[in-house]
C-alpha cells in the first residue's frame, strides 16, 4: 500500500496531488494510531507532511519524524528527513548534528545531507 501512496503521490500535480497528499496523511495516522510503536509509520507519515512544502506542515513533521526517530534511533531514513525538517525550519545546528551522527554511522549518505 505504501508504494502505491507514493507513485499517486509522485505523479500527479496541483489538486489532485493535494488530494493524494491528504489521503496518504489520513492512512499513516490510521496506522500511527494502530500501532503507536511503528517507527516506520511515523516516518512515512512526516515524509508526507514535508511533501506540502508548507512550513505548518514542516512544523507536523518534525513532530513525526521525531517520534520516529525516537522509536529506531538507527534508521538512516528518518536522520535524513529530519535533517530537511530542521533545514526547512532554519534549525541548521540540528541539521549539522544529524549529519555528524550519520557520518558516523554510515560515511557513503553523507552527500546526501
Amino acid at each position: 500500500r505504501w508504494g502505491l501512496g507514493d507513485a499517486s503521490i509522485e505523479f500527479s500535480k496541483g489538486a489532485v496531488r493535494q488530494k493524494h497528499l491528504v489521503s496518504h496523511v489520513k492512512t499513516c495516522e490510521k496506522v500511527c494510531r494502530e500501532h503507536p510503536d511503528m517507527a516506520i509509520a511515523y516516518a512515512e507519515l512526516g515524509r508526507c507532511h514535508l511533501l506540502f512544502d508548507d512550513l505548518a506542515q514542516t512544523d507536523k513533521a518534525l513532530t513525526q519524524l521525531e517520534t520516529s526517530f525516537f522509536l529506531d534511533p538507527q534508521s538512516m531514513t528518518t536522520a535524513m528527513l529530519l535533517a530537511k525538517a530542521y533545514r526547512a525550519l532554519g534549525k541548521p545546528a540540528r541539521v549539522d548534528a544529524i549529519r555528524q551522527n550519520v557520518i558516523l554511522s554510515e560515511p557513503e549518505i553523507q552527500s546526501k545531507l
